[in-house]
């Protein structure tokens, strides 16, 4: 899976419409920058969208005021679309880092 998508990936992707992705599209429009990033939705004559929008979309925009926190970056790793740089420490790493420092300086 790609991080963007053209409307016509996503529709063979996700075996629905244009339509129903033209949609979608404007739906995360109406939401930005209340909830969605400008950076989701880019192109000029040809569209390209952030999956992990158009699933959040999909998903909470019945309820998008009482959604969780849209989380693009953390939704992606989940579903192993994109990493962390290769010289990022470990969420263990930064959590023993921290301890360290709290142990070291007083907390």
């Amino acid at each position: 899976m790609k991080q963007f998508l053209t409307i016509t990936e996503a529709s063979e992707q996700l075996g629905v419409s244009k339509q129903y992705i033209r949609i979608l599209i404007t739906g995360i429009r109406k939401n930005t920058p209340n909830r969605y990033y400008e950076s989701d939705i880019f192109g000029g004559g040809k569209v390209a969208v952030r999956f992990v929008a158009l699933q959040d979309y999909a998903k909470y925009r019945d309820n998008i005021e009482t959604a969780p926190p849209y989380e693009p970056i953390m939704r992606e790793m989940e579903l192993g679309i994109s990493e962390l740089p290769p010289n990022a420490p470990s969420m263990q790493e930064i959590f023993r880092e921290v301890g360290t420092m709290l142990l070291r300086y007083g907390a």
